[in-house]
């Protein structure tokens, strides 16, 4: 009997962890993360994301969520640790927004 519940168990933590992975790679197909340095030594980063959040995102502010998004993808990668600043914003005509960024 224990055994059947651990094999239980088991099956609820494989379906929740794969969950949460299908949650990544949704928001990985909606945002595409770029750090690179400029020829004058300036880490720099873009960063591209759809107009429109996924549904599950329901009624928070856009930019406010990517920018958030931004600051994740930095902290992951331990880029830009001094902080950065977004220097342009520009809505394309496939409804993909760019940030263009530098760290400071």
């Amino acid at each position: 009997m224990r055994y059947v519940s651990r094999i239980v168990l088991c099956c609820f933590l494989a379906g929740m962890i794969g969950c949460a992975s299908m949650m990544d790679d949704e928001l990985n197909s909606v945002t595409a993360f770029n750090p690179y340095i400029t020829k004058d030594g300036k880490q720099s980063f873009r960063f591209v994301a759809k107009d429109k959040l996924p549904s599950y995102y329901k009624n928070v502010d856009v930019q406010q969520t990517h920018e958030a998004w931004i600051s994740n993808e930095l902290g992951k990668r331990q880029y830009c640790t001094k902080g950065y600043e977004i220097v342009s914003k520009t809505e394309t005509t496939d409804n993909n927004i760019i940030y263009e960024g530098v760290c400071k």
